[in-house]
């Protein structure tokens, strides 16, 4: 392991540890922290933290209804719907409607992942789903495209990995924020953090962050 991965590695625990000790202490202080939406930050010191920072992932395709106590117990913010499985093979609709009101109704977040892979339009359809027809009576307001592109695509040179996400990734976010302007979109979801994609998705040559050209929203 390289010294800037070790390096890493050891920011983002002591990083969780504080926020666990910090999050103790104004326990104490009688803070009240709303958990409505991953917009209600945590106050600390002064500073904002996300509860988007701990969530997990909706993995098998039938969670027993003990493994949806067991979650909502846990207090997690979050629940992202993906991974390399859903990227290439979508679970049907009436699966996805099933899963979002599951996690909407133990107070988390639904994050939903769109396939790199499936057309442009079908990405736009689930948000017409869920946020004009709104099935699960509530929108979802995160989103995600694709599931680590690098991985999944028989790890290509990485000076290219840019230009690959690019690729997909604006098609889609367009025709998302066309339905939605409201939503917020991630990506690209790598499997570690790639240095030199990052600096070509963000703000370089393969820029994903800009203005939807013609639109007054960004991809």
């Amino acid at each position: 392991m390289s010294i800037k991965k070790v390096f890493i590695y050891v920011f983002v625990n002591l990083f969780l540890t504080l926020s666990c000790v910090n999050k103790k202490s104004t326990k104490n202080q009688n803070t009240i922290i709303s958990s409505n939406t991953l917009e209600d930050a945590v106050s600390i010191n002064g500073k904002k933290i996300s509860p988007i920072l701990v969530g997990t992932n909706v993995w098998y395709i039938d969670p027993t209804d003990e493994v949806w106590e067991l979650t909502a117990e846990s207090g997690v913010s979050s629940i992202r719907i993906g991974g390399h499985a859903y990227d290439r093979n979508m679970p049907s609709k009436e699966q996805l409607i099933d899963w979002v009101k599951k996690i909407q109704s133990i107070g988390a977040e639904p994050i939903l992942q769109v396939s790199q892979y499936a057309p442009s339009k079908d990405a736009a359809d689930l948000v017409r789903l869920f946020n004009v027809n709104l099935v699960t009576g509530k929108p979802i307001k995160y989103w995600n495209i694709g599931n680590e592109p690098w991985l999944q695509n028989d790890k290509p040179e990485l000076s290219k990995v840019g230009a690959m996400v690019e690729a997909y990734f604006k098609p889609r976010a367009e025709v998302m924020k066309a339905v939605d302007r409201t939503i917020k979109i991630y990506g690209p979801d790598f499997c570690y953090y790639i240095d030199e994609a990052i600096k070509d998705l963000f703000g370089g040559k393969n820029d994903i962050t800009g203005k939807v050209p013609g639109k007054d929203s960004y991809y």
